[in-house]
């Protein structure tokens, strides 16, 4: 997140205060054309994305492409990290700047980073608690103090996650993982109450 390790895993954002049921009715308008009660409950299942969890005004403008990302996400075969946990930490705010999915040219890049945080949920025999960000767009970045104008979040390949195990245990496995099996090459940053794991193609450590 490359921010001061002063600052809790709330500073980018929080869900809405209270989430708001997008199925009222038996179709929607979304992304500018109308997508069936019928075909949102079978993509949801499918991907397990259920979108009532999600802001309505933030589905409606992401469209059809929160499906389409999860089929992706999907395919990692990912064991300890779920769809909704990935889509769901896109749809956050600062203020009035909301962040977003990521471009489509740039969905694969996260890819590597999941699959070594999914590794190491694996040998901590245990799933991922809490997936504190990802994707960050340009705009949404520039409002959550303390994080880089070059951060790595907003290439895609930057996660800051919550384990079940401490923040520094998790921090020390991905130092290991990477410094000692070579599983990737990356950066790694503790924080108080979250771990730091990107796939920038070299090495740093904080």
């Amino acid at each position: 997140m490359e921010q001061s390790t002063t600052q809790l895993h709330t500073t980018c954002g929080e869900f809405l205060n209270s989430r708001r049921t997008f199925l009222t009715s038996a179709s929607l308008a979304v992304g500018g054309y109308m997508m069936s009660a019928t075909d949102v409950k079978a993509a949801s299942k499918s991907y397990d994305v259920d979108i009532n969890y999600l802001p309505v005004d933030w589905v409606r403008f992401q469209g059809k492409d929160i499906f389409r990302y999860a089929k992706y996400i999907d395919s990692l075969d990912l064991k300890h990290i779920s769809n909704q946990q990935i889509i769901a930490v896109h749809a956050r705010n600062k203020g009035s700047v909301w962040n977003s999915l990521p471009p489509k040219t740039q969905w694969k890049n996260i890819g590597e980073t999941l699959k070594v945080v999914d590794t190491l949920a694996d040998a901590l025999n245990q799933d991922v608690k809490e997936v504190v960000s990802l994707y960050r767009s340009p705009a949404y970045n520039s409002r959550c103090p303390g994080a880089k104008p070059n951060s790595f979040h907003k290439k895609n390949v930057a996660m800051d996650v919550i384990m079940h195990s401490s923040p520094r245990k998790v921090y020390s496995l991905a130092k290991f993982y990477r410094d000692n099996k070579k599983g990737f090459e990356g950066g790694v940053g503790s924080y108080s109450g979250f771990t730091h794991v990107d796939t920038r193609g070299y090495n740093a450590t904080w």
